[in-house]
């Protein structure tokens, strides 16, 4: 694959021609209910060291190793603000486990920004506030147009450097995106 691989025009035709979802499907509301299994993978270790010494019998020792087990990708994204949400996140599993997470916080409007597990890490995103929810297409675009991009720019890096990363997508709002970007990594593959 050529050095001058062009990626925002693979986007371009990625959404251009990936007809197996709606792209312009988006939820009615991002704060109406809370996914327990959603929650759930937010705990972090700190929380679930913190709960279960509440349970009576179990050891200092069994109380580190439950944590371990349970220590989930995504355990050091900052924590959620007041009335925010996260959307849709993608993991990219390399020696670090990068992870990262595009949140929606209700004020007036809807306010989104993008963090990762990299605390001085800063996302300028391309939409930055809106009156409803995103579209899919929109969602996308906050991970791939982001400065800097994430996503399919992190499987390009790695394929440059030789490594097998894989990427993965997942949001409660929208039944697409993992979809989107099982079918966009595949190609990518394919192409290189």
């Amino acid at each position: 694959m050529s050095k001058t691989f062009n990626l925002t025009r693979f986007h371009n035709k990625l959404l251009q021609s990936y007809e197996s979802i709606e792209l312009s499907a988006k939820p009615k509301s991002y704060f109406y209910t809370v996914d327990i299994e959603q929650a759930f993978e937010r705990l972090k270790k700190t929380d679930i060291k913190r709960v279960l010494p509440e349970i009576k019998g179990l050891s200092d020792k069994t109380v580190d190793e439950i944590a371990t087990l349970l220590f989930m990708p995504g355990s050091a994204l900052p924590k959620l603000k007041i009335d925010e949400v996260e959307i849709a996140r993608i993991e990219v599993s390399t020696v670090l486990g990068l992870v990262y997470s595009l949140r929606a916080e209700w004020s007036e409007v809807i306010r989104y920004r993008l963090v990762s597990e990299i605390s001085d890490m800063e996302f300028e995103v391309p939409i930055k506030k809106s009156k409803e929810p995103l579209t899919l297409r929109e969602v996308i675009l906050q991970f791939e147009r982001a400065e800097p991009a994430v996503g399919l720019s992190d499987l390009v890096h790695s394929l440059r450097e030789g490594e097998s990363d894989v990427l993965s997508a997942q949001s409660a709002f929208y039944s697409g995106f993992a979809q989107f970007y099982e079918y966009a990594s595949a190609q990518l593959e394919a192409k290189w």
